[in-house]
């Protein structure tokens, strides 16, 4: 087992976010909430690129069973968050930017991760479920910021 692969999981959210999310995504995130501007933009990945590299640095310089489990949570969340992009362009058929680098580089960059500890005999069922509950919570927050409806869908 190679907890250095997680890593790979930081690289994925720094092609994801700085190619593909910072030229289009204010500009996006004004459908569901026009009073998104480019402060919260910066300042939310701020806090979930802090959460990432702490959990990611965790797992990797203090090994163990739950600092695992944080470190993965970073592997769900970008699938989370690849979900939330995916379903929301579906929803409403306007591309919603991250779409094509969550299901290009985050997704699979977390299947290998996951596979990774999988095959090594590091993850099991109680390690996967907890990282996939924390890799939740931050999706929450995006949720309570900008929503899955547009404004106008809000008013009615």
């Amino acid at each position: 087992m190679n907890l250095n692969v997680l890593w790979l999981i930081i690289i994925a959210q720094l092609i994801h976010v700085g190619i593909e999310e910072n030229p289009r995504f204010v500009e996006w995130a004004k459908t569901f909430k026009p009073d998104f501007d480019r402060r919260q933009f910066l300042l939310g990945n701020a806090v979930i690129g802090a959460y990432m590299l702490i959990a990611v640095g965790l797992a990797v310089f203090l090994p163990g069973k739950w600092t695992l489990a944080l470190g993965l949570s970073t592997a769900s969340y970008i699938v989370f968050n690849f979900i939330y992009h995916a379903a929301t362009t579906l929803a409403y058929k306007v591309y919603s930017p991250g779409v094509i680098t969550g299901a290009f580089f985050n997704v699979p960059a977390a299947g290998f991760v996951y596979a990774h500890f999988y095959t090594s005999g590091a993850l099991g069922p109680v390690t996967a479920g907890i990282s996939l509950i924390l890799g939740f919570l931050p999706m929450i927050l995006i949720l309570k910021n900008i929503g899955l409806s547009p404004a106008k869908e809000k008013e009615k």
